[in-house]
Parts: C-alpha cells; sequence; structure tokens
C-alpha cells in the first residue's frame, strides 16, 4: 500500500508498505439433540458437540484441526469423560433432584487457541414417580381364613434417594371390605388383618398409597392393589390306628362316610363314639 502526501508547495512524497492479511475463521460449535434435556437422577446423560473447522486443509480432518473441552456449572462429580473428546456422559444417581445444569463444550482451533466457540445445553432434574409394592410385588394372593393376614410396604422405594432409605415415605393403605389394623399411624409399613374378618369364599382388594413426607405437592404417588382370596384350607388326616384298634367306632359309620364325606368331627368321633 502507497501513500502520497503533497503540499501547498506541490511537492510530494510517497511511502509504501507491504502487508499480509491472513483469514482464519472461528470454529464452529454445537451440541447435538435439543437445547433442553429433562432426565431424572437413574438416568445416563449423553452429550455429543460437533465442531467444524472452516480453515483447515483440503485432505486433513476437520475435526483433527480442533481442541474440544467441557464445563459443567454447577460442578458436579457426574462428569464423565470419554475416549472420543467430542462426547462427555453425565453418571446416574449423581445429579441433584431439582437442580438445573449448564454444559458448555468448547471447540477450539488447535493452530490459535483464541480462536474458539462455544455451546450450551441445560440439563433439567426432576423427580421420579414413588414405586409402592406390597409384599414381594404380588397382585394376587390367596390366604387361608384361620390366620391372620399380614401384609407390608416396606419394599416401596424412592428413587431419588438411596436404595433401602425410605424412611421419609407414608404409607396409606385401604380396603373397604376388611378392617386393617394398625393403620393410624404416620410411617406404617406394615398392617395386619385379623382372622375374624376373613371370611371363606370372598375377595378383598387392598390398596396401597405411598407419598413423600418431604414434598407435599409431589405427584404422581406411588400406588398398588393386591386382590386376597379367602379359602378354606381342608386338611385330610386318616388315623390309621383307629382302623386298627377301634374297628367297632369307626365300622358302623364308613358307609356314611363314604356317600356324603364327613359328616361329624374327628373330635366328636374320638369321644362320643369311640370312647364314651
Amino acid at each position: 500500500m502507497t501513500v502520497r502526501i503533497t503540499n501547498f508547495l506541490q511537492l510530494t512524497s510517497n511511502a509504501t508498505v507491504q502487508m499480509t492479511i491472513e483469514v482464519a475463521a472461528l470454529p464452529t460449535a454445537t451440541i447435538a439433540g435439543p437445547l433442553l434435556l429433562t432426565v431424572d437422577r437413574s438416568q445416563t446423560v449423553d452429550i455429543q458437540s460437533i465442531g467444524t473447522a472452516p480453515d483447515c486443509g483440503r485432505d486433513q480432518s476437520k475435526t483433527d484441526a480442533l481442541v474440544f473441552s467441557w464445563h459443567v456449572f454447577p460442578q458436579t462429580s457426574a462428569i464423565q469423560y470419554l475416549s472420543d473428546p467430542r462426547l462427555i456422559q453425565l453418571k446416574p444417581n449423581v445429579l441433584a433432584v431439582g437442580e438445573q445444569y449448564t454444559v458448555t463444550a468448547t471447540v477450539a482451533s488447535k493452530k490459535d487457541p483464541s480462536l474458539y466457540n462455544t455451546a450450551e445445553v441445560v440439563v433439567q432434574v426432576v423427580q421420579q414417580a414413588l414405586v409402592a409394592v406390597i409384599n414381594q410385588g404380588e397382585n394376587i394372593r390367596t390366604v387361608s381364613a384361620e390366620e391372620d393376614l399380614i401384609v407390608t410396604g416396606t419394599n416401596s422405594d424412592d428413587p431419588d434417594t438411596a436404595m433401602g432409605n425410605n424412611q421419609h415415605l407414608m404409607f396409606a393403605w385401604h380396603c373397604t371390605t376388611l378392617t386393617l389394623s394398625n393403620n393410624n399411624q404416620r410411617n406404617n409399613q406394615q398392617i395386619t388383618v385379623q382372622s375374624k374378618w376373613l371370611v371363606p369364599g370372598t375377595t378383598h382388594r387392598i390398596v396401597l398409597n405411598v407419598t413423600d413426607s418431604n414434598h407435599e405437592a409431589r405427584a404422581p404417588a406411588g400406588n398398588v392393589v393386591v386382590v386376597v382370596v379367602v379359602v378354606v384350607v381342608v386338611v385330610v388326616v386318616v388315623v390309621v390306628c383307629l382302623l386298627v384298634y377301634l374297628p367297632s367306632c369307626l365300622l358302623p359309620f364308613l358307609p356314611r362316610f363314604l356317600l356324603s364325606g364327613l359328616p361329624w368331627s374327628t373330635e366328636r368321633c374320638l369321644t362320643s363314639y369311640c370312647f364314651f
């Protein structure tokens, strides 16, 4: 470039300078997928950045000319770096429920790190639904009318807390056809139905509703239903010794027994008919 200066006396002077202009375009940076990820803390979150270097050599891979780096705010130990620098993972069961994390990917030129671009994605961690479980998770249970029915919800779980930590859960049991004992406590994980309420041949629907005492508005609450079928357990006892030692007692009634089943109790046979 040449500059000429002329004064009022028409005297001139020239100055020349040579400049070399290099064009260094910034690399591009984007993150694959939506800009807002809604996840729960049990999930593994995969995040991929995409970068291009428009001024790299024609025979050179564009990603070879770039440097990828990551930053997460608020700071967390959930970040897991992979062998491919374009990818990271957020490990499960580490992120805080209700928190929003901003993940920033920086794509810089390997030749000149001052040339860079960034892209962001927001990861929002939401609460998971409570899991209500009755006993071992069965939906139908057959019980004897001669024994108390015990049902428990100790296997219910809050997936957002450590396994087995359910002390903050509240248990509410419901049944319109049975009287449930011990159902007036705040953290009542187990209830008992006395055998006197179990009528043979009846079916009952017991519902367990689990809520979180730390979050009154938490929804949905976990609930589960178990259907209880009450039966009579029949035990047939063949007393061989009676046939050997007391034939006079049993033989007169043997035809009735064969024709119509057992019309009298074993106790009555042993006392009234056999010994008196």
